[in-house]
């Protein structure tokens, strides 16, 4: 009887240890934005003649609401990566991070002095160690909403000469 007391004994031991290997942290919370004009160029092709008019990259902030800093959740501490066409996507993409810490997580694009801002603000679930986003709203409304099965996270921000920053 003691021996089957320890061999049930070691295998839970032996279970449970496997069980917990390979367990990690999953944060699924990024948002891809294809930048346009109203006459549907990417801006942030670098390729147009009148692309300062509407904003420039280099100016460009990603602030966390939650914390009112600019984020520093994406790759090295960055607040977004410019992802080149590549796939199905003929147009570059901006790549933003929400807090998965938050929700709704809220960003603010700033694309310059202040003047000219947009709020992205998604919805993250989390379970357990797995940080989702589902819902994404731009400037109030639903951009993208995950329901449905291999849905990729892109939406599309018009930029126009008007809301310029100055």
């Amino acid at each position: 009887m003691k021996n089957i007391l320890c061999i049930l004994i070691l295998f839970n031991l032996v279970w449970s240890s496997c069980e917990k290997k390979g367990r990690g942290t999953v944060f699924d919370t990024h948002v891809d934005a294809m930048i346009l004009n109203s006459q549907g160029e990417d801006l942030l092709a670098g390729n147009l003649d009148d692309q300062i008019d509407y904003f420039d990259i280099e100016s460009l902030k990603v602030v966390d609401a939650t914390t009112g800093r600019e984020s520093d959740i994406g790759p090295d501490k960055k607040s977004y990566v410019i992802l080149s066409p590549e796939g199905g996507y003929d147009k570059y993409r901006l790549r933003v991070y929400l807090n998965p810490k938050a929700n709704p997580s809220i960003l603010y694009l700033d694309w310059g002095n202040g003047n000219n801002v947009d709020t992205l603000n998604g919805k993250i679930e989390s379970t357990g160690n797995n940080h989702v986003c589902t819902q994404v709203a731009l400037n109030g409304t639903t951009v993208w909403n995950g329901s449905e099965i291999n849905q990729e996270r892109v939406i599309t921000v018009v930029k126009s000469k008007e809301t310029k920053s100055k």
